[in-house]
């Protein structure tokens, strides 16, 4: 077994990413299937999945052909297909025909992955979710009334309470992430990647596999305390300093941070109602800060 991959020999597996449970079901004589990296330490077990999606060999010589709904401008593309959706993905380190294709019912709970079989050795063992896949379908079923993703770091601190630093890539998250591991008993749930929901009537972030360049990921998850709107600023000095952040300015800086079916209207109308609720219920504040300077036990502080 290589470091950091759990491959399965049996049918399926499961794992969870921000709460949400997904199942893959490999075909008989399919891939086997093998969780490789950051999304290892997100296998879970024994519960009922939201999404089931099965994993196949197959030939991928036939174009989509329904609407098309969406060109991601790089290597995937959206199509209506039939009574459901289908995502068909490319790679220049292959050719023309896709290298997969992924159909879901229209609510996501059913899938199937189909992979060219041509483009694979014998005994190929591999993750059927590969990037983009597994989150463009946690996008999809946190915008049917479940929850966003947010681009953004978020600590767990010693106490339990969840901070959430959302901005643009080069913002700083990553620096923000590596300043919060030398407190003690603070966890990274993510260096670039969020996902917050509604748990019993509280809003919760939860880690996701998907990092940044410190590669700091973990699963779990806690109440959300705080919002933080990242800006390094020349002139901050050694202290960070935090101006309040609220109304609608705050809902629309959570939006530009965002990752949603912007394609799909019922799913931004969703979106847009989620982050006021994430407005509404806790505070924010942009935290303006020189490199270099630590600003978890500032931001620690705020919370008493």
């Amino acid at each position: 077994m290589l470091h950091g991959t759990s491959v399965q020999r049996a049918a399926s597996r499961q794992i969870a990413i921000g709460g949400l449970l997904i199942e893959l079901a490999a075909t008989d004589g399919g891939p086997r299937i093998a969780l490789e990296g950051a999304v290892a330490r997100f296998q879970t077990e024994g519960a009922v999945p939201d999404a089931r999606v099965e994993v196949a060999w197959g030939e991928l010589f036939d174009a989509p052909a329904g609407r098309e709904v969406f060109d991601s401008g790089a290597h995937w593309r959206l199509h209506e297909d039939g009574d459901g959706l289908a995502f068909s993905f490319r790679s220049p380190a292959f050719g023309a025909v896709p290298v997969r294709k992924a159909r879901f019912s229209r609510d996501f709970a059913r899938g199937e992955v189909v992979y060219h079989r041509p483009y694979f050795g014998e005994g190929a063992a591999f993750y059927p979710l590969g990037y983009p896949l597994d989150e463009l379908l946690v996008t999809h079923l946190l915008a049917a009334g479940r929850g966003v993703e947010l681009h953004a770091c978020g600590i767990v601190d010693g106490a339990g309470r969840g901070h959430l630093f959302v901005g643009q890539s080069g913002a700083g998250k990553t620096t923000m992430a590596r300043h919060w591991e030398r407190h003690a008993g603070a966890v990274v749930l993510s260096d670039d990647r969020i996902v917050v929901r509604r748990h019993e009537g509280e809003l919760r972030m939860h880690g996701t596999p998907w990092h940044g360049e410190a590669a700091l990921s973990a699963p779990g998850s806690a109440p959300l305390a705080r919002v933080y709107f990242i800006r390094r600023d020349g002139t901050a000095g050694a202290t960070p300093r935090f101006r309040p952040v609220g109304g609608a300015a705050y809902a629309a800086r959570l939006y530009s941070c965002v990752f949603c079916p912007f394609y799909s209207a019922p799913a931004v109308e969703y979106t847009l109602g989620a982050l006021a609720d994430i407005a509404d219920r806790v505070p924010g504040c942009e935290v303006a800060y020189l490199l270099g300077t630590d600003v978890a036990a500032a931001a620690a502080a705020l919370e008493g």
